[in-house]
C-alpha cells in the first residue's frame, strides 16, 4: 500500500510548471505521456502513471529553465 499525498502533490506542481510551457511544449508533453493529442493537458496529468511524475516533473523544469535563458 503507498500514499497518494505525494502523487496528488506532484500532479499540483505538474500543473503550475505545465502551464509556464509554450504551446508547442505542451503539445510535446502530450505526445510523450497520453495517447490523446488533443485531450485537455489538464486531464493528461491527472491521468498519468504515478511511477511518470518524478520524470515529468524534472523534463518541465528544465523546459521552465531553458525558456527562461531563451534555449529552445
Amino acid at each position: 500500500m503507498h500514499s497518494q499525498t505525494l502523487p496528488k502533490i506532484a500532479r499540483i506542481a505538474l500543473k503550475q510548471l505545465i502551464s509556464q510551457c509554450t504551446e508547442p511544449q505542451i503539445s510535446m508533453f502530450k505526445r510523450m505521456y497520453s495517447k490523446q493529442e488533443d485531450a485537455d493537458i489538464y486531464l493528461v496529468i491527472d491521468e498519468m502513471q504515478d511511477d511518470k511524475l518524478d520524470h515529468a516533473l524534472f523534463q518541465c523544469e528544465q523546459t521552465i529553465i531553458k525558456n527562461k535563458q531563451h534555449v529552445y
